[in-house]
């Protein structure tokens, strides 16, 4: 898995290398290697690698790549949004929230949609979005309690747990359900308030 990740590494800086100098034949090359590199990975590939080629910036020559991509992580479900909130998130200083990191206002889906639109978001942190924007819905629920549930440090949960409260209703009964478990028990209580006191009118 650690080789797989390094090699992608270095196709992506290799490609955003040739981007940045404007090199026409060496950007050529990058795409293609690229491209075959993608190709070759079969399902059992490790999460890391593919969320490593998250890096790549979108354009014309990385497009159809970068669908790929996000489609195959998309399709793991929820194991995977711990990976991806990392990835989004991970590098942000740790007073910011998520609406902070992305700067714009709205729910969920406006947020994470609103990320992949960003001129001044690093492309690893919009395209990690747009990932978490395609997913369906029950998954992303499911992938963010998980982050909740896990040993992640607290930063993430924090990020997990305000995306849950702007997801709200559909994540009531999954949180409800996850009142039990000793991690993420806490949290969810929390977050639960948050959702209730969002939904009722205030005079």
């Amino acid at each position: 898995m650690d080789a797989e990740v390094a090699v992608a590494r270095q196709l992506v800086d290799a490609f955003t290398d040739a981007l940045a100098r404007g090199a026409g034949d060496a950007r050529a090359y990058a795409e293609r290697q690229l491209a075959d590199f993608v190709d070759e990975l079969d399902e059992a590939v490790a999460d890391e690698t593919l969320v490593a080629l998250l890096d790549l910036p979108l354009d014309g020559g990385t497009f159809s790549l970068l669908h790929d991509v996000s489609a195959r992580l998309a399709r793991r479900g929820p194991g995977v949004v711990g990976h991806l909130l990392e990835t989004a998130v991970g590098d942000a200083p740790p007073e910011l929230s998520v609406r902070d990191v992305v700067s714009v206002a709205g729910a969920v889906g406006a947020l994470l949609e609103a990320a992949t639109r960003s001129p001044d978001l690093p492309d690893r942190v919009a395209n990690a979005f747009s990932v978490m924007d395609a997913m369906a819905q029950g998954d992303l629920i499911a992938g963010l309690i998980g982050v909740l549930a896990t040993a992640r440090g607290e930063r993430l949960k924090r990020a997990a747990a305000e995306l849950l409260v702007e997801i709200g209703e559909p994540a009531v009964g999954p949180l409800e359900t996850s009142l039990r478990d000793h991690a993420a028990g806490p949290w969810a209580a929390d977050i639960l308030i948050d959702i209730r006191e969002r939904r009722e009118p205030r005079f």
